[in-house]
């Protein structure tokens, strides 16, 4: 592990532990230069007062991202509960925030916080929220943390938690906390059922997901309303996905949320690809281009959505052939993603860079990406990712005259997608089976395949997907030649 970067560890307090918080570092150094063994990472504190710069922005925004890109969290509390952040999501502390942005964080398999370490500096006078908080701590069970009861503890409490932290480094498993903060807010239990709903999707209990995520969306937040807006989309049901994509967005626009922060870019990207899944490439393109403009300057910190949104207004450039604009899109989401992203965040560029460079006919530079990409997901949980990554697979091999040996990728894309009720996915996986049963002489499979991908693009209303479908069909010759070839 030595020849990796550090770990990073921020450290949340309200301003009364201004010793502690100085402590704190000095532990982490000790522990850097006299305890830590050979081969084990150095560890690097990250906090509000040293890592944030001055900005327009709402503070605790940025000090939000260094959680973002942290692995562990220490928390401690002693007498005050701290200032209001003017929190859109009704936090009443700086610290509370940063608290459940990270215990959010905690349960997000992608992102890499793996634990938090709670601390409670005996006090005579703790704030009425701090002792509710260890309350709650104490009945649900719900993090460790523990009782600090002078300076010689802390250290030693600390280091033992440094220690321990180097024995599960990068081994992250994702954890869902039952705590709620001072507005009674569910936030956690919001995010729960989102998590819930999207697991049951995978394992193919499509209906029992679709509950979850309905019931998230309601009594949770933008978050909540963009991953059912998303789900929906992916079925085809573009009218009841942008509802909920619009719901968000009028939490966004009602609320403190900056126009320029990674939740509101999240939020119009998710309405500008139901867009462009309805066909409107022109819209969608504009309006991603205006989501780009607003998060200028902002490529460290925002680097996801940056991504997803060059994603999806290079699929639109595609799709009205302008695939040079699409390809610079493609190209820059993809350096995003070799700079910040794990792997499997890589492959989805790869995907589309497959696709384009399929479409160019430069089979070669395809060849490079699928290769890659084939490697980045062996082992891996299938996903949509998958299914996508099978189908271009496919669509490759088809334009490479290997009709026969595209079949197997298409089918196990095909699968996935029915297993998830991916309907926009079965139905490219069901056009993709249709031309290469078709090239490869298997006329009545290729007949099968593209009835059905009619069916399903009259089942989301569209019409450019069942015309598609419906030329496939006119291409292959009649029941009464087959049996006559037969």
């Amino acid at each position: 592990m030595s020849d990796r970067g550090p770990l990073q560890v921020f450290l949340a307090s309200p301003s009364d532990l201004g010793r502690e918080r100085s402590l704190v570092y000095s532990i982490i150094d000790r522990y850097n230069s006299t305890r830590r063994r050979s081969g084990e990472r150095t560890y690097n504190l990250v906090g509000w007062e040293n890592d944030s710069r001055g900005t327009v922005r709402r503070p605790q925004d940025q000090i939000n991202e260094l959680i973002a890109s942290s692995e562990f969290m220490i928390v401690l509390f002693k007498e005050s509960w701290g200032s209001d952040p003017a929190s859109p999501f009704g936090y009443t502390s700086g610290t509370e925030e940063e608290l459940f942005t990270g215990l959010l964080a905690l349960g997000e398999i992608e992102q890499p916080l793996e634990d938090i370490w709670v601390g409670f500096v005996e006090s005579p006078t703790p704030a009425m929220e701090i002792s509710e908080l260890r309350t709650q701590l104490e009945k649900r069970h719900a993090l460790r943390y523990e009782t600090l009861t002078d300076e010689l503890d802390l250290e030693r409490k600390l280091s033992d938690r440094l220690a321990g932290w180097q024995k599960t480094a990068g081994t992250k498993t994702a954890r869902q906390i039952d705590l709620k903060p001072r507005s009674g807010r569910n936030i956690l239990g919001a995010a729960k059922l989102r998590h819930d709903g999207e697991s049951f999707i995978r394992l193919g209990r499509v209906d029992l997901g679709l509950e979850k995520l309905k019931t998230a969306a309601t009594v949770g937040g933008p978050l909540e309303q963009l991953a059912y807006a998303r789900t929906l989309g992916r079925r085809g049901l573009f009218e009841d996905a942008l509802v909920q994509a619009e719901r968000a967005i009028e939490v966004i626009l009602d609320g403190s949320v900056e126009l320029n922060s990674t939740l509101a870019g999240e939020a119009f990207v998710t309405e500008a690809g139901i867009l462009r899944r309805k066909g409107m490439d022109l819209d969608a393109i504009n309006r991603l281009g205006i989501i780009l403009g607003e998060l200028d300057g902002r490529a460290a910190a925002a680097w996801q959505v940056r991504a997803r949104i060059l994603d999806e207004r290079g699929l639109a450039y595609q799709r009205q052939e302008r695939l040079t604009e699409a390809s610079d899109d493609f190209v820059e989401a993809y350096e995003l993603r070799l700079k910040y992203a794990r792997s499997l965040d890589i492959a989805q560029s790869q995907v589309n860079l497959i696709r384009l460079k399929n479409r160019e006919r430069d089979f070669d530079a395809a060849e490079s990406y699928a290769t890659s990409m084939l490697e980045t997901l062996k082992g891996t949980t299938p996903s949509d990712l998958h299914a996508n990554a099978w189908t271009s697979i496919a669509q490759l091999k088809l334009r490479q005259g290997l009709a026969t040996e595209a079949i197997p990728y298409a089918l196990q894309a095909l699968r996935l997608n029915e297993q998830t009720a991916h309907t926009s996915g079965i139905a490219k996986s069901l056009i993709v089976l249709t031309q290469c049963s078709r090239a490869a002489g298997n006329f009545e499979e290729a007949r099968h395949y593209a009835e059905r991908c009619v069916e399903v693009n009259n089942s989301m209303g569209n019409v450019q997907g069942a015309k598609k479908a419906r030329w496939q069909l006119d291409q292959l010759p009649s029941e009464e030649n087959q049996s006559r070839r037969i």
